[in-house]
């Protein structure tokens, strides 16, 4: 099973604090259309409180990922003077102890990167800090608490990129902002870096892609969505779908153009939730596309609140969709959904958050960091996947 662990994509830290603000003063209508594999009525609400617990600093747009049986998070924008500040900041979670602990600082801070694992290392790769507008930096460790290591950089220098993990053997690096002009707008990239323990590679999407999701399912990769241009604007349906296995690409289309969804996957099922969509009336999307691997089929359904900027993480079964940024404001709502049975249930953040980073690790689904409505927050959800 495979889940989108990297942060969001926006392209300055002035932009980004503007679009919360934003974000979180909309109100707008929406009324979602019944799903096609179970009607929204009858999703399952649960009540189940997560388990609260605090980062070390208080952060959002951080990378996330699971290696050595520990949850780090990396990086990401933390309260500062002007309009914030990105940071070098490495927590780490043990399940097996309960216990957070502060890592060693990432060599260089940054936010909106890619990160995900091979076996037990963990690659931090691009993304944006204060003093650069785009980065080809990689970093890589063993020991999130002990050290990290840069090595070679980026075959293209930037922010935004999504990285996913292949199996034991492969982390894909895609799209993002390559060029910031005068810090006014920039060239959305189309390449995937292929890091392997065979070397590097590279590769090329169909369409430059930045606030797209990313997941695995099997030997295929699915690139899909985002926007094919800098800023909220020229969303794309296509989906690019590139086997590790025949080394071979072919197309498909979500039901609905959108940016700043996200995609997880499990069993035999890949789902790509929510988003940003500029030609519907709030622009908020509630639209679930359903590719079932089995039956080779796509089919569609909807989350129980329209939204875009949440996280996903997947544990068994089950995918759960959390936070985000809803017509409403800033909201807590979570979607669970069943891939073995179809159904949906739906639990609560402890406060409603987006911009937030999931994992999922022994049992646990994990949702850190984000902004609220105070601003951003340090809250950690760990919620018992057992309950649902």
């Amino acid at each position: 099973m495979s889940v989108f662990t990297g942060s969001v994509h926006y392209h300055n830290i002035a932009a980004m604090l503007i679009y919360i603000s934003v974000a979180l003063l909309l109100m707008a209508s929406f009324t979602a259309a019944n799903p096609l594999i179970q009607k929204l009525d009858a999703a399952k609400p649960i009540s189940v409180a997560p388990r609260v617990a605090r980062l070390s600093q208080g952060r959002y747009s951080m990378g996330a990922t699971v290696a050595g049986g520990q949850a780090v998070f990396v990086g990401g924008i933390a309260q500062g003077s002007g309009m914030g500040v990105t940071v070098p900041t490495v927590d780490i979670y043990e399940p097996v102890t309960d216990k957070w602990t502060r890592g060693k600082d990432l060599p260089v801070a940054c936010a909106q990167t890619g990160c995900a694992s091979i076996m037990n290392q963990v690659i931090v790769a691009g993304g944006a800090n204060n003093d650069e507008p785009v980065l080809d930096t990689v970093m890589v460790t063993s020991n999130a608490a002990k050290q990290w290591t840069t090595v070679a950089p980026l075959s293209q220098a930037r922010t935004g990129p999504v990285a996913i993990s292949v199996g034991k053997e492969v982390v894909l690096v895609s799209g993002g902002v390559a060029l910031l002009p005068n810090q006014a707008g920039g060239n959305v990239s189309d390449v995937v870096d292929i890091f392997s323990f065979q070397g590097r590679t590279t590769a090329r999407l169909s369409q430059p892609r930045v606030d797209h999701a990313v997941a695995v399912l099997g030997s295929r990769v699915f690139f899909a969505g985002g926007s094919t241009v800098w800023g909220n604007k020229n969303q794309t349906n296509s989906v690019d779908i590139f086997d590790l296995a025949t080394n071979s690409w072919s197309r498909a289309a979500l039901s609905l153009p959108r940016q700043d969804l996200v995609a997880a996957s499990a069993g035999s099922k890949v789902l790509f939730a929510g988003g940003f969509n500029g030609s519907s009336l709030s622009g908020y999307s509630s639209r679930v596309d359903i590719y079932d691997q089995n039956t080779d089929s796509w089919s569609t359904s909807e989350l129980s609140q329209a939204r875009y900027d949440l996280a996903a993480a997947v544990w068994g079964s089950k995918i759960f969709f959390a936070g985000g940024f809803s017509p409403q404001g800033v909201t807590a709502q979570i979607d669970i959904f069943d891939v073995d049975t179809n159904l949906w249930s739906t639990a609560q953040l402890s406060h409603p958050c987006g911009l937030l980073s999931g994992v999922a690790i022994n049992g646990m689904v994990i949702f850190a960091g984000g902004a609220d409505a105070n601003g951003i927050t340090d809250v950690v959800n760990i919620i018992d996947a057992s309950s649902f």
